[in-house]
């Protein structure tokens, strides 16, 4: 279950990922309505997976793509996919992440928002058994002193 403090901090990060993703960068360099027009401020605009390491929007994660199958009865797995040409590979990842970036910091965001609701869900379920307790007890404690 995530703590309070990462709640929050996940909510307001699903709202800075969608704000960007759907435009909000261009409140960063000058063009907030999408103008065509260059800020003569800015010399310099980049963003996407993998282009610099110096302004990481997160820390670096390690993606693997993984596949294997088993067999009932063999308790070992075997790999179903080998790719030899690595680099071309991920060269061809990297565009395609930088081609859909916005598609998938949207569905990032998504995806956080419903992990999110899952720990709110949590917590409300928590707070209904905990007031049903209290209930209980409040009842229990009237009961007693009428008799």
């Amino acid at each position: 279950m995530m703590t309070r403090e990462d709640m929050m901090s996940a909510l307001k990060d699903i709202n800075r990922l969608k704000n960007f993703a759907n435009g909000g960068y261009l409140n960063a360099i000058g063009r907030p309505n999408g103008e065509n027009e260059e800020n003569p401020n800015i010399d310099k605009f980049g963003r996407g997976f993998n282009k610099d390491d110096r302004f990481n929007a997160c820390s670096p994660h390690t993606i693997r793509y993984n596949s294997w199958k088993g067999t009932y009865g063999n308790s070992g797995s075997t790999s179903i996919l080998s790719i030899g040409s690595e680099i071309l590979f991920w060269r061809c990842f990297d565009q395609y992440l930088n081609q859909h970036q916005d598609e998938i910091l949207n569905a990032v965001a998504d995806l956080m928002q419903i992990e999110l609701q899952k720990n709110i869900d949590v917590l409300k379920d928590e707070r209904d058994r905990i007031n049903n307790v209290i209930e209980e007890l409040t009842k229990g404690v009237h009961d007693d002193q009428e008799q």
